[in-house]
């Protein structure tokens, strides 16, 4: 029926999101972003819950296209907008 077809076109289309990210090498976690804790340290962040945060914002920037996920542009972004 007409209901179960839009379920599925809205399921085939979050299919099609992710398969979009994970084939532009966007991340899905913190733990991927070209940037990580030891490159924050050194830059100058003390480990805890800020780094923590600073690791997402970093993220959901990727996500909404403000910034590329490679390191020199992660920390430039990081200096100016976290």
């Amino acid at each position: 029926d007409a209901e179960n077809a839009l379920i599925l076109a809205g399921e085939a289309y979050k299919i099609g999101q992710m398969k979009a990210r994970m084939d532009s090498n966007i991340p899905m976690e913190t733990r991927e972003l070209a940037l990580n804790g030891g490159d924050l340290a050194k830059l100058g962040v003390a480990p805890g819950p800020k780094m923590g945060e600073i690791l997402k914002n970093l993220l959901e920037a990727v996500w909404r296209g403000e910034v590329e996920n490679e390191k020199t542009a992660l920390a430039a972004y990081m200096k100016k907008d976290c």
